[in-house]
């Protein structure tokens, strides 16, 4: 039985081990070479599906097999890493020799901006007391100490 799950288990890794390389080359963006790594090395993962069968091997084979199972993610992880980068190049190349600018584009239209509620209710306020015959005026919010008082002749 053992020599079984050692031989299935050596037929997986040198299928991972055959098919990764091509699989990440075509991977044409992204989103595309996420799948394909996960499809390798994540949760439910090729290579993570046969790591996880390790246990029902003989020691002596789990050894051998776990470092090469490991040399194998890490070559997986490497090559997925040195695809993002190149797929991030390409993806930045194309975006520098597009076009920057098309000027026979119509321009955006003003997007008109709201008033705040509370202005609104200060200016519906001030509508009302203007129809009760109260004078609206502007002027400071905040007044210094000697406007309101020393000038006007108050004593202190």
């Amino acid at each position: 039985m053992a020599d079984h799950v050692a031989a299935e288990l050596q037929e997986g890794l040198r299928a991972v081990a055959e098919s990764y390389a091509t699989v990440f080359a075509n991977a044409d963006d992204e989103q595309s070479l996420r799948s394909v790594n996960a499809r390798f090395v994540g949760p439910q993962g090729q290579l993570t599906r046969l790591m996880k069968l390790m246990p029902r091997l003989e020691a002596g084979d789990r050894r051998a097999f776990g470092r090469r199972a490991n040399e194998l993610k890490s070559e997986i992880q490497r090559l997925f890493r040195a695809r993002l980068l190149e797929l991030a190049g390409q993806a930045r190349r194309r975006e520098l020799s597009a076009p920057s600018l098309d000027i026979s584009l119509p321009g955006r239209g003003a997007m008109p901006g709201r008033l705040h509620p509370l202005t609104k209710v200060t200016f519906e306020l001030l509508d009302v007391f203007g129809a009760l015959g109260f004078d609206i005026v502007d002027g400071p919010e905040v007044e210094y100490h000697r406007y309101n008082f020393d000038m006007l002749g108050f004593p202190m």
